[in-house]
């Protein structure tokens, strides 16, 4: 037997599936309209959004990430300094003609004037064929005028005379002598151009500038006896003063010095002068290089010594 359903029953049904359509609308609207979502109030949910920093850059440096290691700033390697140039006068040669083939870089009047100063010429006229002059170098600064020796009394040489540069001396290292400018007692003369003096011990100086002939070889070798007698006669048993150039020591270790006797007279210069040695030219020392150069001509020119009897 049918039965007639309820009517207040249908409409309950009818109400409550249009209250669930209604909630279900209203969602749809929320999330068209920009509503938040769960993972935007969750940031530990799903699809975290990537914050990227800008780079940061320290003046000066590279930008971070690129960065290179420092390189260290070499400082510039000074120039070394320019040798002396000797020149050999030819036949027909002048100071103006020497000066514009040789030192083309530099005014005639200047250069000429500077081989005057730096060979102790009476003028400009005054050069023979075959003589040695030291030519200047352009750019280079005027050599200083050439002193006769350290200044001190005439019984003995000063005792605290002027090195390179002009400071005055202290006191020896015991047994080397690096450095040193002042007094010394020579023990011994070992042969023309090499003496031994006591600085708190031995201590071998080798003359700068000057060469005379081996008075060690075997067999002799012409004038070498003679060097080593006149340099031994002059030096051995007296108190000289070194003054020192540029270096220090050879390469065998020798003390590099100008050596002056007890009268204030050059040893080296004297060595020169009474045909002895010639010269030799030991870039950068050459303080006295035109005065040995004119002290050697002189030798020569008179026949003295080695350049008659060799």
């Amino acid at each position: 037997m049918w039965s007639t359903p309820r009517t207040p029953a249908i409409l309950s049904s009818m109400k409550f599936a249009l209250a669930a359509a209604g909630v279900l609308l209203a969602a749809v609207l929320v999330v068209a309209c920009g509503g938040e979502s769960d993972d935007d109030q969750n940031p530990q949910a799903g699809n975290t959004p990537l914050v990227v920093r800008p780079e940061v850059t320290v003046v000066g440096s590279p930008t971070a990430g690129n960065a290179a290691p420092a390189t260290p700033t070499t400082p510039p390697t000074p120039e070394p300094t320019p040798s002396p140039k000797v020149y050999i006068v030819q036949p027909g040669d002048t100071l103006t003609s020497i000066c514009r083939a040789e030192v083309p870089d530099m005014p005639e009047e200047e250069c000429v004037a500077r081989i005057v100063e730096m060979n102790n010429l009476p003028n400009a006229s005054q050069i023979a064929v075959g003589q040695e002059i030291l030519l200047p170098i352009a750019g280079d600064r005027p050599e200083p005028t050439l002193p006769s020796g350290p200044a001190g009394p005439a019984s003995g040489p000063s005792t605290q005379p002027s090195g390179g540069g002009g400071q005055a001396a202290a006191p020896p290292p015991s047994g080397q002598g690096s450095g040193y400018s002042g007094p010394a007692f020579v023990s011994r003369v070992i042969d023309g151009d090499t003496i031994e003096v006591d600085l708190g011990g031995p201590v071998l100086v080798r003359l700068l500038g000057v060469d005379t002939p081996e008075g060690l070889a075997n067999p002799p070798v012409c004038y070498g006896a003679e060097a080593s007698a006149y340099t031994r006669q002059l030096a051995e048993g007296q108190t000289v003063t070194l003054e020192i150039d540029q270096r220090d020591t050879d390469p065998e270790g020798r003390l590099l010095r100008y050596v002056y006797l007890p009268n204030g007279a050059m040893l080296h210069e004297l060595l020169l002068q009474n045909g002895y040695g010639q010269v030799v030219v030991l870039p950068p020392d050459v303080r006295y290089l035109a005065r040995f150069l004119n002290a050697a001509k002189q030798a020569r020119d008179a026949g003295l010594g080695m350049w008659s009897a060799c």
